[in-house]
């Protein structure tokens, strides 16, 4: 792939068209693949753009996905301090990136997927705003909009443009529509058991859920059948769930930082409403990949959850941090 990668991205360099480079014969390869070669073009324009200064070496074309790699070390702090409410979990989450194997190696390789993870990123943290956010504003149609439907309209837009982007690069994108699924559902019923009543924005976004999924088989079954093509019901792609843990030396250990992080979050922080979110956006992916996904259990696929890995286990780390220095007098005097 990563052949394809830079024989396209140089082939585009040389004819301003996507067509794969012959090296050898230095001339365009007679081969035809137009669905090869203009797939997640964005992120080839960006290496095709440097071997205008720089010779097409895996040094120059891989510095693409190192460039996205700083770039995802910056949102993942600016999306961890926003979910969890701490400045300190924010650098212990850019850190734990940073360090981490698989963001090493993907983002030397000259693969979409550096681009991919922070785009994913983004999208499900303007989403979250869009759904969830107070408007501060004084945009008076937008204010309403907010306080009619707790909807923040502020954020349509680039929910918008990074949705498109998303399933530019890679057809995973759609799995954001399960997770908001998921956390519409668990905030339903988290929201009856407090108020006693079945009419809230989360039963009416369900509801239109529903109908657009009914809507969308019937009048772009083309699509539709396109986004169903990508599952297989009841896979067995069980080696996932040690590909999602390969950062961490045993899985058992990341499972508890991870599940800390929730209650750090959701009990300590009260933010039930963003620890739900963010464990919906692993889990309910993680499971997707495991049982739906129809395609080989490879870590490139799974690369982009791990933002919300991180993220909770980082928030534990904290807390369990946090707890021993209050349980243990000799550390109660630092912070």
């Amino acid at each position: 792939d990563e052949f394809l990668d830079i024989n396209t991205s140089y082939g585009y360099f040389k004819t301003g068209e996507w067509k794969a480079w012959d090296f050898n014969l230095e001339q365009p390869a007679e081969r035809v693949n137009i669905a090869s070669d203009e797939r997640a073009w964005i992120y080839r324009w960006q290496v095709a753009q440097f071997f205008k200064f720089f010779p097409p070496t895996e040094t120059v074309a891989g510095s693409i996905s190192a460039l996205w790699g700083i770039i995802t070390i910056i949102l993942i702090y600016f999306v961890a301090k926003y979910f969890t409410g701490k400045k300190k979990i924010g650098l212990i989450a850019a850190l734990l990136f940073a360090i981490s194997v698989s963001g090493l190696i993907f983002d030397r390789k000259l693969r979409m997927y550096s681009m991919f993870f922070p785009v994913f990123l983004a999208l499900s943290w303007m989403i979250f705003r869009f759904f969830e956010e107070n408007y501060k504003g004084k945009i008076k149609l937008i204010k309403k909009v907010n306080d009619t439907w707790g909807l923040n309209l502020i954020y349509v837009i680039p929910v918008m443009l990074l949705g498109l982007l998303g399933l530019h690069l890679h057809q995973l994108t759609a799995n954001v529509a399960i997770i908001f699924g998921v956390y519409v559902i668990a905030q339903f019923v988290v929201t009856y058991k407090k108020e006693k009543k079945y009419l809230n924005k989360y039963s009416v976004c369900l509801f239109l859920g529903i109908a657009a999924f009914a809507a969308g088989n019937l009048f772009f079954s083309g699509t539709m059948r396109w986004l169903y093509g990508a599952l297989k019901f009841f896979n067995n792609n069980y080696s996932y769930l040690t590909k999602i843990f390969t950062d961490y030396s045993h899985p058992l250990i990341a499972i508890i930082f991870f599940a800390l992080g929730i209650h750090y979050i959701c009990k300590v922080q009260k933010k039930e409403k963003e620890a739900t979110w963010i464990a919906a956006s692993f889990i309910a992916t993680l499971f997707m990949a495991v049982f739906l996904w129809r395609r080989n259990a490879g870590p490139q696929y799974i690369f982009f959850v791990q933002s919300f890995e991180i993220i909770l286990i980082a928030a534990g780390g904290y807390f369990a941090a946090e707890f021993f220095r209050d349980k243990l007098p000799q550390y109660k005097s630092s912070a």
